[in-house]
């Protein structure tokens, strides 16, 4: 027989069943290196072992051949297999030192045997995870959010798979492609690289960018639902941050220093920066109210120079861009380290919210001007008639009663100034420059309180009314009326939640907000979990440690029954558990018998009697068991004195 055709035809048959050409399979030893060792002396010596030293015939030499060829063939095989089996384990053991997960490794290449594995995975995850429950809950459930982050994560992985199975991945992907949606650079605001990991992964769900509408939040999908529909939750950083702080990894001290940097970067990168008018520059005040984008009723007014003197505490804050416009502004008072108010509304604009948003940073609360000062003018031709601008109303505290928008007449260092209080005889509510009214030609009535007011302070509102800016800023609030779109809305419809408002026939859910059945207050969807009295606010809430009928993870505080094992749950089902609790307590104390080593040779046969006289058998009559009754007792005596001896 040719040997050397045998090798070639062999080689070829090993390459070819073990996929050694073919490029994912793991690194081995090339087919020389394993035939090495079989040479011709072991041909010859499987002849002498077979056949003995005499010698052999034609048909003897072929039988020979075939059982070397056979016994090369299974060394091999065994060989390879061996190979596959360590490199398997050898790639998979460097990948977990190095933090890499189970489907990483299927990225970078593993074993048919492997890959076989990965995809039953896969097929059971998306099994798992694919539909769960339509339950807005779900958001705060961790481990509902870790599935579904491994599910998007593994389908991501097969393309075809995922435009199948979730096709909105490939909108937002393309979202982020093109640059209309903009990543979070987590490590230049100070997130360790094992901290972006863990956000890396949440990244798979949540999707997390730049919010269009303010860039100092981010937008997010907090559930396979808002994936699907699209529909992103827009929160601060801050806030998204302390939700997932034990997963992520990061303390309230991080996640403050985070926010403050990012803040920073945001006013960076748009070319914005915060300045001051100082409380005694009159010209700046008169400049800012006229350049600023933002519309109000003073814009263009000489009135608001009587904000500058030497006895101020008020400054003005603003907006100003590369350009050099002037985008927000806010007046600021510098005793109480307070706002007032921001233009334009920080619930309706990008500039707005950033300049709010930079103040509370920076120190300031949401005040009002009870006590400060304004420069005294007389009008040159009526008496007891002030300059004086429209003063917001900003919010009560400083000991007021009120909104502080009235003034009275003081003086103090032989000089007299207006006194801004909540009780003067002075308006500091007209929209003309002045305390009272000066007639003007062009003016209507105000529908909510009838006074006359000139048509570029009048504004509509969403009732269809003609309001003057004094009722608007009092009367009215600047909320969401649907789902992209916010007007003035009247006080009497207005529902708050948290800090934002909205109109109360606005669907109220498309913006994840929802009834609190215990305070009877609106929140959002993150400040609330259900229960078995419906949604209500953490701080009536307590977690359980078995969940309820419903399958909820919290009660109502007065609902939490505590268990004799120190566990938690519901008091509607504290009954069943308490039985189970107790049955299993009393299973694990069954006293266990042990029988004398001489008692428990069984006999031959049916009711047979041991040596020691005690008697088998499934049919026993009554004397039999009292029988073996009293062996036992006396057994157990002779134990015991046996013992004592």
């Amino acid at each position: 027989m040719n040997m050397n055709k045998t090798k070639a035809d062999y080689k070829r048959i090993i390459e070819t069943r073990h996929n050694l050409n073919q490029p994912h399979a793991p690194s081995l030893l090339k087919y020389h290196n394993i035939t090495r060792g079989l040479q011709a002396d072991d041909f010859e010596r499987m002849i002498g072992l077979a056949f003995g030293i005499a010698q052999i015939n034609p048909n003897q030499y072929a039988m020979a051949q075939k059982m070397n060829d056979e016994r090369r063939h299974e060394d091999i095989r065994s060989f390879l297999n061996d190979q596959l089996r360590i490199d398997d384990w050898v790639k998979r053991e460097q990948l977990r030192k190095n933090g890499y997960t189970r489907s990483d490794y299927f990225k970078l290449g593993g074993t048919n045997a492997y890959t076989k594995l990965n995809g039953a995975t896969l097929a059971k995850t998306i099994s798992d995870v694919r539909n769960p429950p339509d339950v807005e809950q779900e958001r705060k459930n961790l481990d509902y959010t870790l599935r579904a982050c491994e599910y998007l994560k593994r389908i991501e992985q097969i393309g075809k798979v995922r435009d199948k199975l979730e096709p909105r991945l490939q909108q937002i992907n393309t979202e982020f492609n093109t640059g209309e949606w903009s990543y979070m650079a987590w490590n230049s605001i100070g997130i360790t690289n094992e901290q972006s990991q863990n956000i890396s992964y949440l990244f798979n769900l949540h999707r997390v960018h730049v919010s269009l509408m303010n860039p100092l939040q981010i937008a997010h999908y907090p559930t396979l639902k808002h994936l699907r529909d699209g529909r992103e939750v827009v929160t601060k950083l801050g806030k998204y941050l302390t939700s997932f702080k034990d997963f992520i990894g990061i303390t309230e001290t991080e996640i403050k220093d985070a926010v403050e940097k990012y803040n920073a970067i945001v006013a960076s990168r748009t070319g914005w920066e915060v300045k001051y008018i100082e409380s005694t520059d009159a010209d700046g005040f008169v400049r800012i109210y006229s350049n600023c984008l933002a519309g109000s009723c003073m814009k263009g007014m000489d009135a608001v120079r009587v904000y500058a003197h030497d006895k101020s505490v008020i400054r003005l804050a603003y907006i100003q861009s590369l350009a050099g416009e002037i985008l927000a502004r806010c007046i600021v008072r510098e005793d109480f380290k307070q706002y007032v108010r921001v233009y334009p509304d920080a619930n309706g604009s990008t500039e707005g919210k950033y300049l709010q948003q930079y103040l509370k940073a920076n120190g300031y609360t949401h005040g009002n001007l009870d006590g400060c000062l304004l420069q005294m003018i007389e009008h040159d031709d009526e008496d007891d008639i002030f300059v004086a601008p429209y003063i917001d109303a900003g919010l009560d505290g400083n000991g007021s009663e009120g909104s502080a928008q009235s003034g009275e007449l003081v003086d103090i260092d032989n000089r007299t100034y207006i006194e801004i209080n909540t009780h003067g005889e002075l308006s500091l509510t007209m929209t003309n420059g002045w305390t009272d009214d000066v007639r003007d030609e062009d003016e209507s009535e105000c529908d909510d309180c009838g006074d006359m007011e000139n048509n570029d302070d009048m504004s509509y509102t969403t009732h269809g009314d003609y309001v003057c800016r004094h009722c608007c800023e009092n009367n009215y609030t600047y909320a969401w009326i649907n789902n992209d779109t916010q007007d003035y809305v009247h006080n009497d419809h207005v529902i708050w939640a948290n800090d934002d408002a909205y109109h109360e026939d606005c669907d109220l859910s498309a913006h994840d907000i929802y009834y609190c059945e215990e305070s009877s207050e609106y929140y959002h969807i993150d400040d609330l979990v259900m229960t078995l009295r419906g949604f209500i606010n953490h701080d009536f809430a307590t977690s359980i440690d078995h969940a309820d009928t419903d399958g909820n993870e919290y009660a109502h505080t007065d609902d939490v029954h505590e268990l004799s094992d120190g566990t938690t749950c519901h008091t509607d089902d504290a009954k069943d558990l308490q039985a189970e609790i107790d049955r299993e307590k009393s299973e694990d104390e069954i006293e266990i018998i042990e029988y004398p080593d001489a008692l428990k040779e069984t006999p031959s046969r049916p009711n047979d009697t041991s040596g020691d006289g005690y008697i088998f058998g499934d049919d026993l009559t009554p004397e039999q068991k009292q029988h073996n009754h009293n062996l036992l007792d006396q057994t157990e005596k002779d134990e015991l004195q046996n013992e004592n001896n």
